[in-house]
């Protein structure tokens, strides 16, 4: 689990197989980690290791690329114009079934200030493909995630938290778009943030 705190510090929490970080301590990962936005997308490089994106104040896009051992590489430029979009979504491969959705490479979803929704497809070299439209109306949510394979159908799906605190299903349909969404939880208004 990555953590960035509010004076630009970066730390990786590592898991050891439970469902909990309880008594796990930190590493550094950097400083001076003043992105406005980062996301997740899985592995962006076809290396086995995940990948993370950052976009900064300028809506440059820049790749860091995991070693596996909690650090990232030297980062690399993707390209410009990243800051029309209002959110980024790591979601894994969403082209991709079964084992393919898991072990291809990463897609990132982003959507515009007027709620249109976005796919890139990661081309396996730490870019991405021409971006293909999705669905739009995703401006009525303030959180928005890329949760894996919650259904078990081999593949990966979202869920997202709407502005009356409702907690809706995406599930994925292999082919990077989406079934139409149910609540399946309430009162999520809660919590400031979801990740």
């Amino acid at each position: 689990m990555l953590v960035k705190y509010g004076n630009g510090i970066l730390r990786v929490f590592l898991g050891y197989g439970s469902a909990d970080f309880y008594g796990v301590k930190s590493m550094l990962v950097g400083r001076g980690w003043r992105y406005n936005m980062l996301a997740a997308p899985g592995d962006l490089t076809s290396d086995g290791w995940p990948d993370l994106l950052a976009r900064d104040n300028l809506g440059r896009m820049w790749l860091y690329r995991g070693t596996g051992h909690g650090r990232f590489m030297r980062r690399k430029l993707i390209g410009g114009g990243w800051g029309r979009y209002v959110r980024l979504v790591g979601a894994g491969n969403l082209t991709g079934t079964g084992a393919a959705a898991e072990t291809g490479p990463g897609d990132l979803l982003a959507v515009s200030r007027s709620g249109i929704m976005w796919m890139f497809k990661g081309n396996g070299h730490g870019g991405f493909t021409r971006p293909a439209r999705v669905s739009g109306g995703w401006s009525r949510y303030n959180a928005i995630i890329g949760i894996g394979d919650l259904n078990h159908d081999g593949r990966n799906d979202l869920v997202a938290r709407d502005t009356h605190g409702r907690l809706w299903f995406f599930a994925g349909n292999g082919s990077g778009g989406f079934a139409r969404g149910k609540v399946v939880a309430r009162n999520w208004d809660r919590w400031r943030a979801i990740f």
